[in-house]
């Protein structure tokens, strides 16, 4: 007869439950870790530290460009942010709470398209918004959800590609890039547009 672990058990029902109020907009932090099946000792998940509202609702996935989300391939590296599809025109809003820490270009010789950096109060995390021409300025303090900007026509960078219309979304912590959708230290808020 199989039985299953009681710690597996739960940290299965855990996991259920915090998709379940994920998708209805609440969440739980995570549970530590029970000891492991190597007979280890217990060790804590990390902590939830920021929260991270994504521009869109839409993940822009892959198109005539490329793929757009986190590690995907792109011409030779990797794709180190999350594109989320939003039409040009469209209020982007702020995905953190921070202070509008830069504005600027990101592409060399380019000044058509535009970006907003947010840094966290903490001074740890900063996430940029590329692709967005700004309503803000610089040193203002914004709320997640906020809106900071307008997107643009990313495709004005890439003639000739059928790129869906999207903002480029990439975070770092002490510098180093990190992948929102997956890190523990984020809890992820639902899209709260349209």
């Amino acid at each position: 007869m199989h039985t299953t672990r009681p710690d597996t058990a739960l940290k299965g029902l855990a996991k259920s439950l915090n998709a379940t109020l994920i998708a209805i907009g609440l969440a739980i932090a995570p549970i530590a870790a029970a000891d492991d099946s190597r007979g280890g000792a217990a060790t804590a998940e990390a902590k939830v530290t920021y929260s991270f509202m994504p521009v869109s609702a839409e993940s822009r996935g892959c198109d005539g460009a490329g793929c757009g989300g986190y590690d995907s391939p792109r011409h030779g590296r990797l794709h180190m942010a999350h594109d989320y599809v939003l039409p040009p025109g469209q209020p982007v809003i702020a995905s953190i709470d921070g202070t509008v820490a830069s504005i600027g270009y990101p592409y060399a010789g380019n000044t058509d398209l535009m970006l907003v950096a947010i840094r966290s109060d903490d001074g740890r995390l900063v996430c940029r918004a590329l692709y967005v021409r700004p309503t803000v300025k610089l040193g203002t303090q914004v709320k997640m959800g906020a809106v900071i900007g307008i997107a643009q026509n990313p495709a004005l960078a890439h003639p000739g590609k059928k790129m869906l219309p999207h903002v480029h979304q990439d975070c770092s912590i002490d510098g180093k890039r990190i992948d929102v959708e997956r890190d523990p230290r984020f809890l992820l808020v639902p899209y709260a547009g349209d």
